[in-house]
């Protein structure tokens, strides 16, 4: 091999490696951006949600839950939100969710908030479908069982299968 083949192989191939560091680094540029955007767009929604459950809540209505039903693949899981009015006066309560798995789901709750009198607090509620739903699987009630200042109460949260 000549020398000038040698030199023009080694530019080649030089150029090639800064095009190619350019476009990763462009790439990742892009997909750091697209997941922040991603990440607002998904604070707003829960914030927004947040708010418009806030506003349900009350003396009148100290437990809610959002959204009231679930269309579930297998394997997918999705978060319920759940609030929790405190009426009494005095000190904090803290509300927990008391409910058994059902037949096709597993549920976990992230936490069990304290919540100060006269105020209102959310929490998630993962649940998850098992490995083998299928949409003729037969849809399910979960009974979630609130404790809310002492007070045990139930709300429904049917699930569907896809």
């Amino acid at each position: 091999m000549d020398k000038k083949g040698a030199i023009e192989f080694s530019m080649t191939t030089i150029m090639v490696i800064i095009i190619g560091v350019a476009v990763l680094a462009l790439g990742l540029t892009w997909i750091r951006g697209t997941f922040t955007q991603v990440g607002d767009i998904t604070d707003d929604a829960f914030s927004q949600a947040r708010n418009s459950l806030s506003g349900e809540l009350g003396p009148s209505n100290r437990v809610v839950v959002s959204p009231s039903s679930l269309n579930l693949a297998a394997n997918q899981q999705r978060t319920v939100s759940v609030g929790c009015y405190n009426d009494a006066s005095g000190s904090a309560r803290t509300a927990s969710l008391n409910s058994l798995s059902g037949t096709n789901i597993d549920v976990d709750q992230s936490a069990n908030p304290s919540v100060p009198s006269g105020r209102s607090a959310f929490w998630g509620v993962v649940v998850k479908a098992k490995s083998g739903v299928t949409s003729a699987t037969t849809p399910e009630v979960l009974t979630l069982n609130i404790d809310c200042n002492g007070q045990v109460e139930t709300r429904a949260l049917s699930i569907t299968y896809k």
